[in-house]
Parts: C-alpha cells; structure tokens; sequence
C-alpha cells in the first residue's frame, strides 16, 4: 500500500462524523486485510474521480459472531460473509430480498507452518504434532479444516482451537503453534512458500463468501462500492488469494 493511499485511509477513517455519509462494514476475520486494501482503493476512486468523500468503518470478527451481533441488532450497513448459509440465513430473518446477497469471493485453505510445511498430501497425511484451526462453529475456515482433518485420519495429533483464522495465523507466525489451518489470504506475500501447503479444494466444501446489504442507509453509496467490489475490487481480491465468481 503506498503513502497516499494510507493517507486517504486515515484521514476517512479518523474522521467519521463531519457531514460524511457512513458506511459500517462487519467482515469476516479471513477478508479483513483484502477489505482494508479494497476501502483504500475504493476512497482513492472517489478521489480520483470528484465525488464527495465517504466515511468506512471495518469491523472484523469471526461469521458466527458477525452473526450473532447482527441477530442482535447491530447496526452494520454491509455483512461480508466467510460463507454463504450465515447470509442466506440472515436474508430470511431480516426479510431481506434476494438481490441483497452476492458472491465476493471463494476461499482457499492452506496448512501454515512456523518451519517448513509438509509439500505433498502424503507428508500432510502423515504429519504428526499440535495444530491451530478456527472454531468450525463459528468460522467456515475451521469447518473446512475439520473436513480435511477427518479425510486425513490423523491419529493422535492434538488441535488448538482459535476463534477465527486470523488468530490462527497470529499464533503460528510468534511460535505459540508449529502448524495451523488459515485462510491463504492471510499469508505473507514475502513468506517461502515452504512455510505453507495448499489444500485441495476437494477435501472440503467450497468455501463461498457472500455478503449481505442490511441498510437502506446512504443506499447509493453502498450500492456504487458493491459494485465496485464485484467488478474494479475483483483484482485486488484474486491477489489476496482468492478466486472470484464468473
């Protein structure tokens, strides 16, 4: 991220409340440094092109407890999901309409280890020690990681669950844990890719990130930056390891 785009960031997100629109974003912990980029990115396009600035607020936690808070009342505009059931159900409970869900991203897992990471399926399959994944109630990412464990049939290898991969990532980058399942986007782009193994996709279900207008609040503000995430945001968010709807 350059100077002036970090620039733009802060100046629009340390100051919220002079006459700006609002716009409160609750993201799921995987997306939160790809949604950093993106709101950077999408405050220098309004920039660059004279319209009037906007205030964006990122909060991130793990889709259950996005969830919860949501059910709770919590006055988020926009839901970007780890999933797709946590949105759909949302969709029904607030009786939102169809056309407020979307598909932003598919997820990749990968095995991150503090060392060097097994290279193969087969040195994955007979890997042995303790390993980080996310609550699999809270976070799709731990549900995934808990399908490739039974699909591994591992034998004796003790778990550390974390509330969402972000912690899991923190945990094995200070050495608390030697290995873990994350979100492939929250891997370095500097790191040797010895330090981590991609996972098949087809030992878990797709992990298909939706997300979910809940306001009607500053309405053409947060439909113009949904349609920026679908079509300009896509390329940022193929960098960050994602794949992306066609």
């Amino acid at each position: 991220m350059g100077l002036r785009q970090t620039l733009i960031l802060v100046l629009f997100m340390l100051f919220p409340t002079i006459g700006l629109s609002q716009i409160q974003i609750a993201v799921a912990s995987n997306f939160k440094p790809t949604m950093e980029l993106l709101v950077t990115d999408y405050l220098k396009f309004r920039l660059d092109n004279g319209l009037k600035p906007v205030s964006m607020h990122i909060s991130a936690a793990s889709t259950g407890t996005l969830f919860a808070q949501i059910s709770h009342g919590a006055p988020f505009d926009i839901l970007f999901s780890a999933d797709s059931s946590s949105v759909d159900r949302l969709k029904q409970q607030l009786n939102l309409p169809d056309e407020n869900a979307f598909v932003y991203a598919i997820g990749s897992l990968v095995f991150y280890c503090r060392q060097t990471a097994p290279d193969s399926m087969k040195k994955l399959m007979d890997w042995s020690g303790v390993y980080g994944q996310a609550n699999k109630r809270l976070a799709p990412y731990g549900q995934a990681a808990s399908e490739v464990v039974d699909s591994l049939n591992w034998k004796g290898n003790k778990v550390i669950t974390a509330a969402n991969v972000a912690q899991v990532s923190h945990f094995v980058a200070t050495g608390s844990l030697d290995c873990g399942f994350t979100a492939k986007s929250l891997i370095p782009k500097t790191l040797d890719t010895q330090r981590y193994f991609n996972i098949p996709s087809e030992l878990h279900r797709p992990i298909i990130q939706k997300a979910l207008v809940l306001s009607q609040d500053n309405a053409p503000e947060i439909d113009e930056f949904r349609q920026y995430i679908v079509y300009q945001g896509r390329k940022i968010i193929i960098e960050s390891g994602y794949l992306v709807a066609h």
